[in-house]
Parts: C-alpha cells; structure tokens; sequence
C-alpha cells in the first residue's frame, strides 16, 4: 500500500479543471491510506468514505461533459467505467453503514482507482483534452 502522494506533472491530462479535481483525488486516496495505517480516526474513515462518494460523482460528471466536447472515441467505455466504479464506492458506504468498516480495502481500491483510472484510462483522452484546450 507504500504510495507517494505528492502530485507530479506527469499526472496531468492537459485539462486544468480536471487536473485540479485529480489532485483532488490524489488527496482523498492519501487520506484513505491514512485511515488504513491507524494515522487518522474512525471520523475521517467515514469522511474519506463520504468525500469520494461526493466527489466522484461531481468529478465523473464534469469529465464526461469535457470527453463529450472533445468526442473522445472512447467515451461510453469510459463512461461504464465510471459507473462500475461508483458501484464499488457505493458498496464501501454500505459497508460501513452495516458495520463491516474495512478501512485496508478502501485504501486497496482507492489506490488502484488512482492508478488504473487517472494513471491508465485518463490518459487514453491526454491528447483530444491537449489539443482542444482547457475551456
């Protein structure tokens, strides 16, 4: 679960906006690994869970019009991953609400969020979102 939190440039996917709201992410995937490593509370556990929830959701929306404006040719692939992805958030607010906090798991998922979708899938759009430019 050893991760570097810190943003680098080469994250970047050209879009300021969506950089920003990366970083973002990048932010809420350090405060879940903090919960997992004892260094936050259970509160923060249950803030983390609620923030991603939050902000996935605005984040997913707000890419998806940006990918629309620039018709990214893999935009309803895109677009069913971010639905699966917010079904396994979902699940982690469900979990915790019934009582089974799992506070590794999330940092696990959180984790290989960042790096499959930002690191891997975002990238896929890094050229249509640099040659349109941020709007």
């Amino acid at each position: 679960m050893q991760q570097d939190f810190e943003w680098k440039n080469s994250y970047s996917v050209g879009h300021i906006v969506l950089d920003q709201q990366h970083q973002q992410i990048l932010d809420i995937c350090k405060r879940a690994s903090d919960c997992a490593t004892g260094k936050s509370v259970d509160e923060d556990f249950h803030s983390t869970i609620n923030d991603l929830v939050e902000f996935s959701r605005m984040h997913y929306a707000y890419e998806e019009s940006v990918l629309r404006g620039c018709a990214f040719h893999l935009l309803e692939e895109h677009v069913t991953e971010h639905r699966e992805d917010m079904a396994k958030i979902l699940d982690f607010i469900h979990n915790s609400l019934s009582g089974t906090v799992n506070k590794v798991s999330l940092a696990d998922y959180a984790l290989a969020w960042w790096k499959n979708h930002v690191l891997i899938s975002d990238m896929q759009y890094r050229s249509m979102v640099l040659a349109k430019g941020s709007d």
